[in-house]
């Protein structure tokens, strides 16, 4: 059993007796652990990262470590890597503070066990359905981290139910063709009129068109090319989120017609420079997105359409719908919908606009019957 150094911040050794390579490192506390693998490089990872954490100032006992502890942990350590944006950085903390909220966040990984969490996560019923979805997906990706660190062995989240919302469904509604026609109308003194014009013509997430710059349009070709989105900081200030968008099917070319040419070209002539190169700013800073939608819901309520209708909600999502339904209605393919709004799925596509496409099945079967009987077959 002979003892290494690992770069002088630990030890390294086989040991016959256990049969495995042992890492050896100082916790912050002056005591001695260990790390235990099979293979040597496995125990310097492992070595490693533990070390890594120590600096970071992040390392907890693992019998002591609590889910809410873990859960940043792991965070902390994929925002630091850049594998996430600040916008999720926050969004995810806030799933984290809800697991907190519900009693979860303090238990220690070691001592829970299906029966406690599921008593604990019954709470998030007060939830949107979407909401209990990310906290339920945060809690089990938590446990399976700590399975990966050897805290655990074996899954408590095996068997738990996730609880069904008390709360009906919310879904985006689109503006009807007669609100369409009015919103439009409504348009013409507003300070925002062609960002609104331009969401309801193209279908664009309203962060990519805040982020929009004049080398973004080839008004040869007709195209819009979205290559970044608007993204918020931790304070919740609007970013320049630079070549990333919502998804990597945000990543996309947009066609227009002839009048929406014209809003684009109206838009940079009255272009201010800025620091960011956008075409639309304010004071040369980005516009918020909640800006927009206040403004659009304003316009909504002196035009007298319902920002609430059964189930459904306008914003200025709404817009993109509003576009997509048109789509559907003039019966543009799903294929083609799909890459113009930006969806990474089909099925995304699908399940978003079902209510829009199911007055179209009957018309779209009678298709293949006609070319049946053709075809004599």
């Amino acid at each position: 059993m002979r003892k290494r150094n690992f770069n002088g911040e630990g030890t390294v050794y086989y040991s016959e007796s256990k049969n495995c390579w042992i890492g050896q490192y100082t916790k912050p506390n002056g005591t001695r652990s260990s790390v235990y693998a099979k293979t040597n490089t496995e125990c310097k990872k492992k070595l490693k990262e533990k070390i890594r954490e120590i600096e970071d100032g992040m390392y907890c006992e693992g019998s002591k470590l609590t889910i809410y502890q873990l859960g940043k942990n792991m965070l902390d350590t994929k925002f630091k890597a850049n594998l996430i944006s600040e916008t999720s950085y926050k969004r995810e903390g806030e799933s984290l503070k809800k697991i907190k909220e519900i009693g979860l966040g303090d238990i220690r990984i070691t001592d829970a066990n299906r029966i406690i969490i599921q008593e604990k996560v019954n709470d998030l019923r007060t939830l949107a359905n979407s909401y209990i979805t990310k906290v339920f997906r945060k809690i089990s990706l938590i446990f399976e981290e700590a399975i990966i660190r050897e805290i655990i062995v074996k899954n408590p989240m095996i068997g738990v139910l996730k609880p069904r919302s008390e709360k009906e469904d919310k879904k985006v509604r689109a503006l009807t063709v007669k609100e369409h026609r009015a919103f439009v109308n409504a348009l013409e003194n507003e300070k925002y009129k062609n960002i609104f014009l331009i969401d309801i013509n193209t279908g664009m997430r309203i962060g990519e068109i805040l982020a929009l710059k004049p080398e973004n349009i080839d008004f040869e070709n007709n195209v819009i090319h979205v290559r970044t989105t608007l993204s918020k900081d931790l304070n919740d200030r609007p970013k320049l989120n630079n070549d990333k968008t919502k998804t990597y099917a945000g990543i996309r070319d947009i066609p227009f017609d002839e009048k929406t040419k014209r809003i684009l070209k109206d838009s940079i002539s009255k272009m201010t420079l800025n620091k960011h190169g956008v075409i639309f700013s304010e004071k040369n800073e980005l516009i918020h997105p909640n800006t927009i939608n206040t403004v659009f819901k304003r316009i909504c309520t002196n035009l007298g359409i319902p920002l609430r209708k059964g189930n459904t909600t306008l914003s200025t999502h709404s817009l993109r719908h509003t576009f997509a339904t048109r789509c559907v209605e003039a019966g543009i393919a799903n294929p083609v919908l799909q890459k113009i709004i930006g969806h990474k799925d089909i099925q995304v596509t699908i399940n978003t606009y079902t209510d829009i496409l199911e007055p179209y099945r009957d018309s779209e079967f009678k298709k293949i019957i006609k070319y049946k009987a053709s075809q004599n077959i």
